[in-house]
């Protein structure tokens, strides 16, 4: 009986818990401006997909006007992926890939634009507001937007 006694006594500090960490806000908008030899100016939404412990990656869709300098241009859609670092902090590196997928206004013709950017983000774990500050292949861009 005594046995059982210290066992429930010392239960407490023998026992562990899962920590708890701080989710990324899992849904954005936001608007993002890019110059250079690919140009676009979308309104996207980005939803969380997956969090681990020091990475996330978020799916993300936009609309806008978009062309490459000289070249195609008309409006479409942006379908990709970012990788986020730092889910407890507020200053992120990300990595973000994917595809514009257009119709040209003066041709009358489809185009698809790559797209793979680097760069910096300042978002809040819990949400509010969003920058965004990128380098692709090509162009540079900014974006502002909310998280919640």
């Amino acid at each position: 009986m005594r046995n059982l006694f210290f066992v429930i006594l010392l239960l407490p500090f023998l026992s562990t818990s899962q920590e708890d960490r701080p989710q990324l806000a899992a849904n954005t908008i936001f608007t993002e401006g890019t110059i250079g030899l690919l140009a676009h100016a979308t309104l996207n939404y980005e939803r969380r997909l997956i969090q681990g412990a020091k990475t996330s990656l978020f799916g993300r869709a936009g609309v806008g006007p978009s062309g490459i300098f000289f070249g195609s241009s008309g409006y479409g859609g942006l379908l990709g992926a970012t990788w986020l670092t730092g889910n407890q902090k507020n200053s992120h590196f990300e990595f973000c890939s994917g595809v514009l997928i257009g119709h040209d206004s003066y041709y009358n013709d489809a185009f698809f634009l790559p797209l793979l950017k680097v760069g910096y983000r300042f978002q809040k774990p819990q949400g509010g507001f969003l920058f965004r500050a990128n380098l692709g292949i090509v162009n540079v861009g900014i974006s502002f937007g909310y998280t919640f």
